[in-house]
């Protein structure tokens, strides 16, 4: 199936943007682009038979349509992937609880068993998995209090 070619141009400008050299490039990329418009915008409007005040209107109506347009599919492109980094950040949120809940599960069944050995095993097991997770989830936003974070299990 084929991506809409506006949403296909948008992906490509935000990958692009994606670097330092990149922005750079990308900034005189749409400044050669608009120069290329206005020069076509002016070459469609010098022969027309209207004073010189309304060809520099189409001019520049003609640019900031361009650009209106780049605007459009750049803001478009960056929404989708705030939706899905949004979506991610949901879904290792979600993880992260449900191993916590699992770990936790865990540490209290080990604390029934009556071999001690057993519960040192299990205890130490689970502090490697939770040293791993707050490792890689560090900081982990409290859907409880907007704005604050928390380092530890929910």
């Amino acid at each position: 199936m084929f991506a809409n070619p506006l949403y296909s141009i948008g992906r490509f400008l935000i990958h692009l943007s994606d670097t330092s050299v990149g922005r750079v490039s990308l900034a005189v990329l749409l400044g050669v682009a608009s120069g290329i418009v206005s020069i076509v915008a002016h070459h469609l409007t010098a022969n027309l038979d209207v004073n010189e005040h309304t060809v520099h209107l189409a001019n520049a109506f003609v640019i900031g349509l361009f650009v209106a347009l780049l605007t459009y599919v750049e803001i478009t492109a960056v929404r989708e992937r705030r939706s899905r980094v949004v979506e991610n950040l949901r879904t290792v949120a979600e993880l992260n609880h449900v191993l916590r809940n699992s770990l936790q599960a865990i540490q209290y069944a080990a604390k029934l068993s009556a071999d001690d050995r057993h519960v040192q095993i299990i205890n130490e097991c689970v502090g490697r998995i939770d040293s791993a997770i707050r490792d890689l989830f560090p900081v982990v936003v409290d859907p409880r209090a907007p704005g604050r974070a928390h380092a530890g299990p929910r």
